[in-house]
């Protein structure tokens, strides 16, 4: 097991369960001393006011009017003790004042039986009614932290770029907020903080969440098999409320799990597809990119052998000259072709290297250059753009195609524009802008379509349709995207290249 670190969320809500003290209102805020004074200090005031009244004095039901609201104001406590209390207090001072009343009837009748009666009923009646209000404010209020807290753990999941971050967020979020040390089991891979030695390990056996001793598990379950457990130790104060939240917070790290392991699948199923894509596509380019340096060689070759003799230094020099430079195109062209095998293997990270992007524009341009000397380029990188960590060849084969797509629609004298720049801090923006005809809206999705040629105005200018899905899949496979758009002002076009900084797959990628 490999003790893996975790980063610490600043401002993680810290959560301190309210007592119902905390949550309702009037007496049931108030200390124990406060209080049982107000138990006592109820049916007194109740006895003044009886006793302060006229020198007629009070009915009888009004006097007991007087105490049935000391009482009921004792009662939204939520204290059946100290209701009790006041209510029995409330009693002996209502007999106390009866007692100077010439018609009072003598004590323990049947008048007094249902006095005691409805003091000792409305007391508990109040009391049962304030207590339930109160465990109902406490359940809606644990239900807001516990929704307040869920909502916090998703942000900080969603932010997670894998699987690994999402457990390493959960975990550190888990001990953070529950203030209780966690370990997450994921199969056989432990996540967890502190020293290995003392590793606690779920039960064998674990359908529902169960107490082992110190710790609390819960199982993580996947759509449709387990995927591990957490693991909380509990506290000496541990609370119902915070097992609540710890299974609500396992289910929450379970699904985020789940989406994480789906969208990895997802897209490494989308780099197998572009893998492929891409194969087939420089497979079926053979004839069309590789008949040209052949013919040129053999062209060459071939002059050479039938009239070299007849020829002076210089030609045999030029000659001689092409044949080195087409063979090392067509060695190019095989390397390539080696690079998609890989790229179909998943081996992609055995070639990936730091390049920038001046490198990569300028071998592009260069390249350019020899099939059409006439070109005119406008490039401009950023001063910020960093260096990106992909497969050199390729991606100079991705740029050199959208470069020679552009050149041969762009009217002659009219400079292509290159611009690189960062559109964020994990990629690279490359915008190469010709002065054309533009791209119907309706095609710009199918120009990436193998031996699609859009209808640019020029038919003699269209190629097999094979340099954009190349070039697409081999963005694509490094985890970025190449898009079409109207050009400046909405004339020509603008071919977008988002290249990752670090391609799908790679490690290390610092």
């Amino acid at each position: 097991m490999k003790n893996l670190a975790f980063l610490r969320f600043p401002g993680v809500l810290h959560m301190r369960m309210s007592n119902a003290s905390d949550v309702a209102g009037g007496l049931a805020r108030a200390p124990l001393p406060l209080l049982w004074l107000a138990t006592i200090a109820a049916p007194l005031a109740a006895y003044a006011l009886a006793s302060m009244a006229s020198p007629d004095g009070l009915l009888r039901d009004a006097v007991t009017a007087l105490f049935l609201v000391g009482i009921a104001l004792i009662g939204t406590s939520g204290s059946a003790l100290h209701a009790l209390v006041a209510a029995l207090l409330s009693f002996v001072l209502y007999r106390v004042k009866m007692a100077h009343d010439p018609l009072a009837m003598p004590l323990f009748s049947s008048n007094d039986v249902v006095v005691l009666a409805a003091f000792v009923g409305s007391a508990g009646l109040v009391a049962w009614i304030a207590a339930g209000q109160r465990r109902l404010v406490k359940s809606l209020t644990v239900r807001q932290a516990h929704g307040s807290v869920r909502r916090d753990l998703c942000e900080r999941l969603s932010e997670a770029p894998d699987e690994g971050g999402v457990v390493r967020a959960a975990l550190a979020f888990l001990e953070t907020s529950l203030r209780r040390r966690a370990v997450l089991w994921l199969g056989e891979r432990a996540f967890y903080s502190g020293d290995a030695a003392d590793l606690p390990r779920p039960p064998a056996s674990l359908d529902g969440h169960v107490q082992q001793g110190d710790w609390l598990w819960i199982p993580l379950n996947g759509v449709d098999s387990r995927l591990g457990a957490v693991g909380v130790q509990r506290g000496p104060h541990h609370t119902a409320a915070e097992e609540e939240l710890a299974l609500s917070l396992s289910s929450d790290i379970a699904h985020s799990v789940v989406r994480a392991r789906l969208t990895g699948e997802l897209q490494q199923e989308r780099v197998a597809n572009e893998s492929e894509r891409l194969c087939t596509a420089l497979l079926a380019s053979v004839s069309h990119d590789l008949r040209t340096p052949l013919t040129t060689i053999m062209g060459a070759a071939e002059s050479l052998r039938s009239f070299g003799a007849s020829l002076d230094a210089d030609d045999r020099s030029e000659l001689l000259s092409t044949i080195e430079v087409e063979g090392r195109r067509l060695d190019r062209y095989i390397q390539n072709l080696v690079d998609v095998t890989r790229i179909g293997d998943g081996q992609l990270s055995m070639d990936v290297e730091a390049t920038t992007m001046d490198e990569l524009i300028a071998s592009a341009a260069a390249r350019l250059r020899r099939y059409d000397p006439d070109v005119k380029l406008d490039v401009r990188i950023d001063a910020d753009v960093p260096p990106i960590r992909v497969h050199a060849a390729l991606i100079e084969q991705a740029i050199f195609n959208v470069l020679h797509n552009a050149s041969k629609f762009s009217p002659d004298g009219d400079a292509v524009a290159v611009r690189a720049s960062v559109d964020d801090a994990d990629s690279v923006v490359i915008d190469v802008l010709d002065a054309g005809p533009g791209i119907p809206r309706a095609e710009r999705e199918r120009v990436f379509d193998m031996f699609y040629s859009a209808d640019r105005g020029d038919p003699a200018r269209a190629g097999t349709g094979l340099g954009l899905a190349i070039s697409q899949s081999i963005v694509r496979a490094h985890g970025g995207e190449v898009s079409a758009h109207a050009g400046r002002d909405g004339a020509g076009t603008r071919m977008r290249l988002v290249i990752p900084v670090a391609p799908v797959g790679c490690e290390p990628c610092t």
